[in-house]
């Protein structure tokens, strides 16, 4: 029974459920038990009551902390013509709430998340107008600046100490909300203020921590083929976060140049906050943080980020340059140089140089955790005697590897150590993996797919595209990805590596990898915050990074391409946005309704509350095949219909939508329309316009047009619709842009930024002709629903030519007869599907559409969706009526 109860369990784990639980499934089945409520075996270990725990956790937070000496903050001036001083506006606070996790924490006051999304307009504006009297006042309510600390077990730490237990701190999220917003305008601030260095590679837009592991990796592996001494230290920063003083931030807000109501809004924020903490439902006594940035802050990460951001300048001039890498508090200094005696020097003075900036803000470092790596030139010997360094006279241990970011990097820079944990951890999750799904039971093959790629392919991917791995290394972690890509699919081990990839289709993990790569490049490449991120990866020509960059070029088109500024030039609180709505009432979701349903509801909402507008109606389509995007529009009204062709192929079905838009929108203004409403079915087009965040110029021209209409008197709404339900006008905007494949020369111009990753994919293509197959991947994906698990991996040991037929058992040595049991012929998957007389009367019945001797018209049905799986589920009944799907194949 409790087998059966788990194997049910399994098979209910598909697509639809939530990663996060199928996460927590996984960690349940690997970890040891832990206790339901540690803190119940620290008060008996203690022999304290509750609330006596809470007042000795509180007090240790209060200390660390307090500080003795605060400067004042100055008094709020009120806004001075910035455009960060604008008051806020309701796309801001609409932007926001949409941002929102649902399942979060409340704070104390006990409103989650989920309350503030299910807003309705009127509250909308009352919350609206109390954010902009906070905002213009400069004064936050207090009940926000308080916090409710709940003390958290760390992992596989004992339960029974007090300083084993990480404060979580839950705060209001309605304050949270408020500074969202405020998040953005700073970031804006900052960021065309060229604020940050590009060390810093945390909390940034643009940035990740693959700038911080690219840079690091990159200049250790340049310095030793150049023949050059190098030093890493990984400095270790204690409670960098709840340590850094009040006084220290807001000098860096003053260096920034931050004033008016942001200024003062940041003063009061960081002013009187106070905590409290529970334990098991007993609250202690309130208590004041005097330093640090709020835990749990939304604002936290950037404020921190500008006090860091400085850091190199206290340093004095030294004999060799500085190679500074900072994400959060994770700090990397690195120097190189041909003299070890130099080298030692440089270190020397950037160290008291750094502690000292360190301690001006309130920081300090910890010289027994941080760690110090010599990565010694090729045909060069340094041992012992090589000086060692320290910080406040405690040295520095040396280590032959270190952790940064996640990443083991050894002083030989051959990344043995971090391809074998990457192996390990990879065994262990695919062990997982096959405790919750077999041959014949568990999980489906799309749901282990994902998981495969989210749990194993990205822990591979998070190293491998930035260093330089060997032959053997790139072999064990492709025989990982296929490992993971057989078990999802049910594939035996001897199944075709081609053909297993086609039928998952994915790719091989060094295409996965360079394609990754190009990612990088081509983002740092082309945007302005990265260009020296860019140039200095080029000149490292040692390593395989610096020589993708090198080969590929031409990939950024610089002498074409504009670099992207790091941030819009106008604000995007400024920007106006048209009215849109994204869902039509009555109408959850399309694939919950049928076509008639879908297509009544839309019909209805456009008679209802669009009589008085205009109706234009917009579509785009990509055809692979041909290899071209079209777009087109539809007026019924005035009878006007367009299409065009995109001069630029491959570009994505949400730029051929948004070329429809903005042809549509100045189709409107030239022909004097007063009131009219754009009707597309791309969700993802009309996201791009009402969000002034993004990037894309082609939605910013949206924007443009639709408030150039509205200066002139007219009015301008964009409306989502449901496709291919029927609705006229759609209908007709789609039968253009279809036909427009073959009836139209390319004339549509798209900007050079647009669908940059579609190039990417494409010029791996050119370099590996010899994957073409499996990059271009045309083969029909297997329609598994309604398919049982069993079923599942028949088909796909079918599809793979991996099934167990009689002629592949005498292949590998488990059967000495390979003919077939019906006739002399012998027996495969071709003999068993279109040849087998015996099975002719059932293939008649049940494979009707398959052309006589034609396997793949068996295994590969072409046609739409609704039809793939009418051929699908017949090939199922001819194996159930054969008695094959009884067989173990």
């Amino acid at each position: 029974l409790r087998r059966t109860q788990y194997k049910q369990f399994s098979e209910s784990l598909n697509a639809h459920t939530p990663t996060t639980k199928v996460w927590h499934t996984l960690r349940a089945i690997e970890s040891l038990p832990e206790p339901v409520d540690p803190l119940v075996t620290l008060s008996v270990a203690s022999n304290r009551e509750p609330k006596n725990i809470a007042e000795d956790y509180a007090s240790e937070l209060a200390r660390v902390a307090s500080c003795s000496a605060q400067r004042l903050f100055p008094s709020h001036t009120g806004a001075n013509g910035s455009p960060a001083d604008d008051d806020l506006t309701m796309s801001e606070l609409k932007s926001a709430i949409q941002g929102l996790k649902r399942r979060s924490a409340a704070g104390p006051d006990g409103i989650p998340n989920q309350a503030l999304k299910n807003l309705g307009d009127d509250q909308l504006d009352a919350l609206h107008q109390l954010y902009n009297n906070v905002w213009t006042s400069g004064c936050i309510p207090s009940d926000w600046k308080h916090a409710r600390v709940i003390p958290v077990l760390k992992p596989g730490r004992p339960p029974s100490q007090l300083s084993s237990y990480r404060p979580i701190a839950l705060t209001s999220c309605v304050g949270k909300l408020l500074e969202r917003i405020i998040h953005k305008r700073l970031a804006w601030v900052l960021e065309r203020g060229d604020c940050f260095p590009d060390h810093i590679t945390a909390f940034r837009k643009g940035w990740s921590a693959s700038d911080a592991i690219a840079e690091v990796a990159t200049s250790l592996k340049q310095a030793r083929e150049s023949n050059e001494f190098a030093l890493a230290f990984f400095i270790d920063v204690k409670k960098a976060y709840d340590s850094v003083t009040h006084s220290a931030c807001f000098a860096a807000l003053e260096a920034a140049r931050v004033t008016g109501r942001l200024l003062g809004y940041l003063c009061d924020f960081l002013s009187n906050r106070t905590f409290d903490v529970s334990v098991r439902g007993c609250i202690s006594s309130v208590k004041k943080f005097e330093r640090g940035v709020p835990q749990g802050s939304v604002l936290s990460p950037i404020l921190f980020n500008l006090i860091m951001a400085g850091i190199h300048r206290g340093i004095r001039p030294t004999p060799y340059a500085l190679h500074l890498t900072i994400y959060a508090d994770d700090i990397c200094l690195r120097i190189v140089g041909t003299d070890k005696e130099k080298v030692r020097d440089t270190a020397d003075i950037a160290l008291n140089g750094l502690n000292a900036a360190l301690l001006a803000r309130g920081l300090e470092a910890s010289p027994e955790k941080s760690k110090c790596m010599v990565c010694i030139p090729r045909g060069k010997y340094v041992g012992k005697d090589f000086p060692s360094l320290s910080i406040n006279n405690t040295p520095i241990p040396r280590c032959a590897s270190c952790k940064y970011l996640g990443v083991t990097i050894d002083s030989t820079l051959r990344w043995s150590k971090q391809v074998n944990e990457t192996i390990c951890k990879g065994k262990k999750t695919l062990n997982l993996l096959r405790r919750i799904s077999g041959k014949s039971w568990g999980c489906n093959a799309r749901s282990l797919l994902t998981l495969h790629k989210a749990l194993i392919l990205s822990r591979i991917l998070y190293v491998a595209p930035y260093v330089d791995l060997a032959p053997t290394q790139w072999q064990a972690l492709e025989r990982l990805h296929r490992a993971g890509i057989r078990t999802a699919l049910g594939l035996p081990t001897f199944s075709s590596v081609t053909q297993t990839y086609l039928e998952a289709k994915e790719k091989p993990v060094s295409v996965h990898s360079e394609l990754k790569g190009l990612q990088f490049l081509d983002d740092a490449s082309t945007s302005i915050s990265k260009h020296s991120l860019f140039t200095d990866l080029e000149q490292r020509t040692h390593t395989s990074l610096g020589r993708l960059a090198s080969a590929t070029s031409s990939l950024a088109n610089r002498g074409a391409l504009p670099r992207l500024p790091a941030s819009p030039p106008t604000p995007p609180w400024r920007e106006f946005v048209p009215a849109t709505t994204l869902h039509i009432p009555g109408l959850r979701k399309k694939s919950e309704s049928s076509p008639l349903v879908a297509r009544m509801a839309a019909e209805n909402l456009i008679s209802d509350v669009y009589h008085t507008h205009t109706l234009v109606f917009t579509d785009g389509s990509i055809d692979h095949r041909s290899k071209s995007a079209t777009s087109a529009y539809y007026i019924p009204s005035i009878n006007k219909a367009w299409q065009g062709k995109s001069v630029r192929y491959p570009i994505s079905s949400t730029t051929a939508e948004l070329l429809a838009l903005l042809h549509a929108a100045a189709a409107v203004q030239v022909t004097g329309i007063p009131k009219a409403v754009l009707l597309t079915d791309s969700r993802s087009a009309l996201n791009n316009v009402i969000n002034p965040m993004c990037g894309s110029i082609l939605a910013r021209c949206i924007r443009r047009s639709c408030a150039q209409h509205r200066l002139t008197g007219g009015e301008l709404t964009l409306q989502w619709i449901p496709s291919h339900v029927g609705i006229r006008g759609n209908e007709r905007a789609d039968q253009l842009a279809s036909s427009a494949h073959n009836s139209c020369s390319p004339s549509l111009a798209v900007p050079a930024d647009t669908d940059r990753l579609m190039v990417v994919k494409q010029l791996v293509e050119v370099r590996h002709p010899g994957i073409q197959d499996i990059m271009q991947n045309h083969r029909p994906s297997l329609p598994t629903k309604d398919l049982p698990r069993g079923m599942q991996t028949m088909l796909h040991r079918l599809r793979t030519g991996s099934a167990f037929t009689n002629s592949q058992l005498c292949k590998i040595g488990s059967r000495e007869d390979s003919s077939c049991g019906h006739c002399n012929h012998p027996e495969t998957i071709a003999h068993i599907l279109t040849e087998c007389r015996a099975y002719h009367a059932m293939r008649e019945t049940h494979l009707p559409h398959a052309r006589p001797g034609i396997l793949t018209d068996v295994l590969f049905p072409e046609g739409s969706c609704a039809e793939r799986l009418s051929k699908t589920r017949g090939l199922v009944r001819f194996l159930q009526a054969t008695g094959l799907a009884e067989r173990p194949l």
